[in-house]
């Protein structure tokens, strides 16, 4: 009796209800329900594996002695059987015992769940409210993606090959594989993406196992990291860059050979605007690329413009100034494109057919890397370029000790940006290489004005 005594702990006594199958394997096979039970909970509380358990089988067990908590690894040679034990309703946490609704689970064991392509609807529809057509796209390409990884139960394929309908199991070697496979590619947004869609899912259905998936989800490129830029990398980029590519265009619309394509010379002109426009404004490319007329022609008549937020990554409507120099070529993109500025995509084709090399978000980290050589304030140019509105706000928290709140918050007003800009980049920094001539530029483009 003193020997039994040594074991005891306080303990709470807990009601469950088993499947038949499950019942008869602990009355069988276990030697103590209770603290096999409790082994379980605690080992996948503290995810050490393997499983250490104090269990053996009856027949196997030392005569009649009870093992109790000497720790021996299970010897248990006939497991339940994966579907003995269906979940009775995906939130199993909503009812207790005596109570469990006659809906059956969509999953068909503990260590997987199954989703479809139509539970991204309900994502979008609750988390993703709001948000732009092109983030709402790379989340359904993200999930379809990612159910792929899965054990696909249904497929449906529609024109074109078009997957129309994706119903899969998934588990952790579902993220595994998921992430093996991301680690092969370049740096993508899709594991965030997928993070949070099982984030979502796991606090609907009130699954601590899917939110522990969810955090396992993350992408590791297998790449070498360095803290300085190589020819190639976007970071890379010098103004001898810029101009190289600046030239290429201009030669281009010059011409006098090209016969029936001389139409390209509009396209060639359009590029050769948009990097002038982005190492002199930083902004990004998608955002350059949303911008209509109504935004530039404010900056041509005021010397900057409202980015509605809509238009940004960050969701804020920011000041961006216009240089002076790059005004007399807008107005004659305007001439020639009355209708929309700058389209990214056809950028990327005229770069490739010209055999130019700057890509248009190098024109950010150019502005980034060279506009503090003209004296710009940092925190105007970060507001400018919208890199981190935290930032700013620790910048301007760190000057209300010096200054009066009104003062700061004045200093960040528009006009004070505009002004602060013009005086500095604007004043002192000529975008565009001494050998362009606009006039030129206008004699071989005026065939194509509009208005």
């Amino acid at each position: 009796m003193a020997k039994e005594q040594q074991y005891e702990r306080k303990r709470k006594r807990l009601h469950i209800t088993l499947c038949q199958e499950a019942h008869d394997f602990l009355n069988k096979s276990v030697t103590n329900a209770s603290r096999f039970i409790e082994s379980l909970i605690m080992n996948a509380k503290t995810r050490i594996q393997p499983v250490i358990m104090t269990v053996s089988r009856i027949e196997d067990g030392p005569g009649a002695t009870r093992t109790h908590d000497l720790p021996v690894i299970s010897r248990v040679q006939e497991p339940l059987s994966e579907n003995a034990c269906k979940i009775p309703g995906e939130n199993s946490g909503e009812y207790s015992s005596g109570n469990i609704p006659e809906k059956k689970s969509r999953n068909e064991d503990l260590t997987s769940r199954v989703f479809s392509l139509k539970d991204i609807d309900d994502y979008i529809e609750n988390a993703l409210s709001g948000r732009r057509p092109k983030t709402i796209q790379e989340n359904i390409s993200a999930w379809k993606q990612f159910l792929g990884f899965g054990e696909v139960l249904h497929k449906k394929v529609g024109n074109r090959g078009k997957i129309v309908g994706l119903e899969a199991k998934i588990s952790f070697d579902t993220i595994t594989a998921y992430n093996n496979h991301m680690n092969t590619l370049k740096k993508s947004p899709y594991p965030g993406y997928i993070r949070s869609i099982l984030q979502y899912f796991s606090k609907k259905r009130v699954d601590d196992a899917l939110r522990d998936w969810s955090e396992s989800v993350k992408q590791t490129p297998n790449t070498t990291k360095r803290l300085f830029a190589v020819e190639g990398d976007k970071a890379a980029v010098t103004f001898n860059d810029v101009k190289a590519d600046i030239r290429i265009y201009y030669n281009h619309i010059l011409r006098d050979d090209l016969g029936k394509g001389v139409s390209s010379k509009k396209s060639t002109y359009r590029n050769l605007v948009n990097i002038l426009f982005g190492i002199t404004t930083g902004a990004r490319v998608e955002e350059m690329n949303r911008l209509t007329w109504t935004e530039l022609d404010q900056g041509l008549e005021g010397g900057s413009f409202i980015v509605p937020a809509e238009y940004t990554k960050t969701n804020a409507e920011r000041v961006i100034p216009i240089h002076p120099a790059i005004k007399p070529y807008l107005k004659i993109l305007k001439a020639i494109y009355p209708d929309k500025p700058f389209n990214i995509e056809k950028f990327r084709d005229i770069r490739r057919d010209r055999d130019a090399t700057l890509r248009l978000n190098q024109t950010r980290n150019f502005a980034v890397k060279y506009w503090r050589k003209y004296g710009i304030d940092e925190k105007i140019r970060i507001a400018i370029m919208g890199h981190d509105e935290g930032v700013i706000k620790k910048e301007i928290e760190q000057e209300e000790v010096k200054t009066d709140v009104s003062d700061v918050y004045r200093k960040y007003g528009p006009a004070e940006i505009t002004d602060h800009y013009q005086k500095t980049v604007g004043a002192k920094f000529n975008p565009i290489p001494t050998e362009i001539n606009i006039k030129k530029i206008k004699e071989n483009l005026k065939q194509f004005f509009k208005n």
